[in-house]
């Protein structure tokens, strides 16, 4: 081969190599992000995140680089995660559910800025912002923020904080926001209340049709964005959400992946309103007691109990006895499915009643009976509505009636 030939030659190779023509050789010289991939079945599995979008995952272990599609695959966790740098002070919510960690809000309706948690500011239009919370909760104020964000309204809301940590309402216009403190149009007169006298703010929004996302991306800061597409190749990621144009971050302010959540929500992350067990006649003494431990509860699969907000995949709603448990559904969520099944706790048999009501109107009423092991419920709810599950027997004693709901999950 003469010399000319040889130039061509190496040339071609540079262009076919910097063109991307041979991304397995590429893809070697990329870093690649540490992870664990939770498929929808069988272990977490270790290993590199090499790409994932919407709907496929490229995923490297020891054994080689495999594709998952995204229908089989509930989280993906990333391991190399950067140290939070303090505490981000605000939580801005958004239309489509989405929960954004920052240090500042500032602007008017047609146009926010929004100060993340990472230093970075972020361009909001309008229409998209949906609360403001301003400070860190207690169980009770949670609770309060939670039915606040669920009432009804025809305004413009802020939520004050008087003393004793009791909530109020005031309805009106939210003018604009800056140097943490809100202008409040209250009947024509606008007030400045400082961000210290409130729980939060809630704009009004009407109901409408909204793009239903494929993924939530989970921050280490604790938010969480769901985006309509995303891309992830190395160490960086690029996504679209409700806020519009697409942003580029890199890996390390990233938590988690969860392909779930968009379409399906486990009901062990959402808050439990109420737990109640149904008294027997034979209940004495430290009656308070009893009821504590009959009540229904989440337990892990290796029967640990545990609070809600765990982010487990596998945790099964437990009713050691007759009670109930009432939850309120998520916005944008409406069916309930789960399988429930009998403790097998030898011949200790009832026929079990399996009833579910929401807001006051029966939506099922099935029964387990005595030579059944198992029944399977999926039943259509209504968003913002209380649900309470209820199991019972028409024994006195209601023994034999311990039943645990199997992974109980809301989809859309």
């Amino acid at each position: 081969m003469n010399k000319r030939s040889l130039l061509w030659t190496s040339l071609a190779w540079w262009i076919l190599l910097v063109c991307g023509v041979f991304p397995a050789f590429a893809q070697d010289q990329t870093s690649e992000t540490a992870a664990r991939l939770v498929p929808v079945e069988g272990d977490a599995i270790d290993g590199n995140l090499v790409r994932a979008d919407e709907q496929k995952i490229r995923f490297r272990t020891a054994d080689g680089t495999s594709e998952w599609a995204s229908q089989q695959v509930l989280r993906i966790d990333v391991v190399s995660k950067a140290a939070r740098s303090g505490v981000a002070p605000l939580e801005l919510g958004l239309l489509d559910g989405s929960r954004l960690k920052g240090m500042k809000l500032v602007g008017k309706e047609q146009a926010w800025q929004f100060g993340d948690s990472s230093g970075g500011m972020i361009e909001i239009g309008p229409g998209v912002v949906k609360s403001l919370l301003v400070r860190n909760l207690n169980r009770e104020l949670a609770q309060a923020w939670s039915d606040a964000l669920q009432e009804p309204a025809e305004t413009d809301s802020l939520i004050l904080l008087r003393p004793g940590d009791t909530v109020d309402r005031i309805g009106g216009i939210i003018s604009e926001v800056k140097d943490g403190k809100v202008a409040f149009d209250l009947d024509g007169q606008v007030i400045d209340v400082a961000f210290d006298k409130l729980v939060g703010m809630i704009w009004f929004r009407k109901p409408q049709d909204r793009i239903k996302p494929n993924v939530e991306i989970q921050f280490i800061d604790g938010g969480a964005l769901l985006v309509e597409a995303f891309v992830v190749e190395g160490t960086q990621i690029t996504y679209r959400s409700i806020l519009g144009k697409g942003v580029s971050q890199p890996m390390s302010r990233v938590a988690s992946f969860n392909y779930a959540s968009a379409n399906l929500k486990w009901l062990a992350d959402i808050p439990m309103l109420e737990s109640v067990a149904q008294r027997r006649m034979d209940w004495k003494g430290a009656a308070g007691s009893v009821d504590k431990v009959l009540a229904p509860r989440f337990v892990s699969s290796g029967g640990t109990d545990v609070g809600s907000q765990s982010n487990a995949e596998d945790l099964d709603l437990v009713f050691p006895s007759a009670g109930s448990m009432t939850f309120r559904v998520p916005e944008g969520f409406s069916k309930l499915k789960a399988r429930i099944e009998r403790s097998g706790r030898g011949e200790l048999r009832s026929e079990v009643m399996i009833e579910v009501v929401q807001d006051g109107e029966r939506l099922a009423l099935t029964k387990l009976e005595t030579s059944q092991e198992a029944l399977d419920i999926e039943l259509s709810l209504t968003s913002g509505k209380k649900v309470t599950l209820i199991v019972g027997s028409e024994g006195r004693m209601q023994i034999g009636t311990e039943v645990t709901w199997k992974q109980p999950r809301l989809l859309r």
